[in-house]
């Protein structure tokens, strides 16, 4: 609802409707508080903020008590019968609702006079304004607060429902796995391997496993779809297009049609830039994936000159875990190792945060010098069990078995 005289979203008559029920329910302003500045009408916020101060100093007041500049107010409030006590806490939700929206108008309007004067500075303006949006959101919103929980209920939560395997043993709803690995090691071949198998129904480690397809979505910063194919027309079985062959051998009559999706945008991602998140976003919302693997790293931000990488990787975490917990996705990262470091002790290149972001966080570590055979080791403990993990893996074509990668080994 609008008033015309002050061009914002207000509801005047529901402002007047919280003074008229609180002069007769005094209790209530406790029990449904609203801030002071959420009343569009001046003179309605100044008689609210009497009205709490008196209760809270004497639990209560007489009208008397508020003052006689409110006594026109006053008097046009008692002859108010529109007020009902059972709709109180409604409109206490939507003047508070029509406040924070004419603060973020305000705030809009601060933003893009910014932008006009400074155009260089768009992206910290809107990296700005979209933190202060959500600052706004969590302290004034009446909305539940996702993560706050009593212990009764974060037991619960822990006991009742567990979160789901994504990926048996490998990865679960909203989980965070980094793979990381050097130059040339098979690291995108193993994402691909594990998108193509969850969405075909196939465990990508274990054969005797058949779980339901889930809804996967690549996203390739890197690989043109051409790579699939050499220069003969000859499919590459390292491929997805050569691993959706042998998913249709080893599972007959599979398909992921409807399972698997591919974002390949040519220009890799800056998911500094509100644009290309909101492309990102936009891709997420459409295929509502139960996986996302994406990556790597490098391509997933511009940098420019005087960032550091911790403000870098801290930006790029702070959107996926946005994203993943907004969409209920899973996320599997591809990372390079760092250049020079030790053969047995592999880490992911840049910034210490990646070390803690994930929930799992895997290395490619060669066994020899043929790069057949690599064992699954971890750069930080993992947050939970993951037994679906193999000790090690193998290339595949040169034993024999038709995936690219092949487990050998579990823990015990």
């Amino acid at each position: 609802m609008h008033d015309d005289h002050y061009q914002l979203p207000v509801n005047l008559a529901a402002e007047r409707a919280i003074l008229s029920v609180a002069m007769i329910q005094p209790e209530l302003l406790n029990e449904h508080p609203i801030p002071e500045w959420a009343f569009m009408k001046p003179q309605h916020a100044h008689l609210y903020a009497q009205m709490v101060k008196k209760y809270d100093e004497h639990g209560g007041f007489d009208l008397t008590s508020l003052g006689n500049q409110y006594a026109d107010l006053l008097a046009d409030l008692l002859a108010d019968s529109a007020a009902s006590v059972s709709m109180y806490s409604h409109h206490v939700e939507e003047v508070r609702a029509l406040a924070i929206a004419r603060k973020k108008v305000e705030m809009l309007g601060a933003a893009s006079q910014q932008i006009m004067t400074s155009p260089g500075i768009h992206r910290s303006v809107w990296d700005t304004l979209h933190t202060e949006a959500e600052t706004l959101d969590a302290q004034y919103s009446s909305t539940e607060i996702p993560g706050l929980f009593t212990y009764e209920e974060y037991e619960h939560v822990a006991t009742e429902n567990p979160k789901k395997w994504v990926v048996d043993g490998v990865i679960r709803e909203q989980g965070r796995m980094i793979v990381v690995g050097g130059e040339g090691k098979g690291k995108s071949t193993l994402l691909r391997q594990i998108a193509l198998c969850t969405a075909a129904g196939l465990h990508p480690f274990m054969r005797s496993k058949t779980p339901e397809p889930k809804r996967v979505l690549i996203v390739d910063v890197e690989n043109d779809p051409s790579t699939s194919i050499d220069r003969q027309g000859t499919v590459d079985p390292a491929s997805l297009m050569g691993m959706r062959h042998t998913a249709q051998r080893l599972r007959p009559g599979v398909s992921v049609d409807e399972t698997l999706h591919l974002f390949c945008p040519p220009h890799g991602l800056d998911l500094r830039s509100s644009g290309d998140v909101q492309m990102l976003d936009a891709a997420i919302t459409r295929i509502k994936p139960d996986l996302v693997t994406i990556g790597p790293v490098y391509r997933l931000y511009r940098k420019s000159p005087g960032d550091d990488d911790e403000s870098l990787s801290a930006h790029v975490q702070f959107t996926l875990d946005r994203l993943r917990t907004r969409h209920n996705f899973a996320v599997l990262l591809e990372h390079h190792a760092a250049k020079g470091a030790p053969r047995d002790r592999v880490a992911p290149y840049g910034s210490s945060l990646w070390l803690r972001w994930p929930d799992i966080g895997m290395t490619l570590i060669e066994q020899g010098h043929e790069g057949q055979r690599f064992s699954l080791e971890r750069f930080r403990g993992d947050r939970y069990a993951a037994h679906g993990i193999p000790l090690e893996i193998v290339r595949g074509m040169n034993t024999g078995e038709d995936m690219p990668w092949v487990a050998q080994g579990w823990m015990r």
